[in-house]
């Protein structure tokens, strides 16, 4: 991840959080450099609705990120093909873009 991208991640205050696309974000940006390699399960999320917040973060008028969707047996990961995985693309992740979704 790009310094200026991992240092404003770093100065957002997740209590500030008003809407659960910007809880959604910020678990997928937080979970690029875990060991996992950057997957994360629906259930990490810990938001209602987190299909919706994915499609929504897709969409042009918040940020047009790029978020990946695999199963858990594309991954080779327990939980078979109705498990999916999510992870943010790295290659167009922008403050800019990040800034769309929390204001700040």
């Amino acid at each position: 991840m790009r310094q200026d991208v991992r240092n404003y991640v770093n100065s957002l205050n997740t209590r500030n959080f008003t809407n659960n696309n910007q809880r959604v974000l910020y678990t997928l940006v937080s979970s690029i450099d875990e060991g996992d390699g950057g997957w994360v399960s629906l259930n990490k999320f810990r938001v209602n609705s987190t299909g919706s917040r994915i499609r929504d973060l897709r969409k042009s008028e918040y940020g047009g990120f790029d978020v990946l969707c695999r199963s858990a047996s594309k991954l080779e990961r327990r939980g078979g093909q109705h498990t999916f995985y999510y992870k943010l693309g790295q290659r167009n992740l922008t403050v800019a873009k990040l800034r769309k979704v929390f204001k700040q």
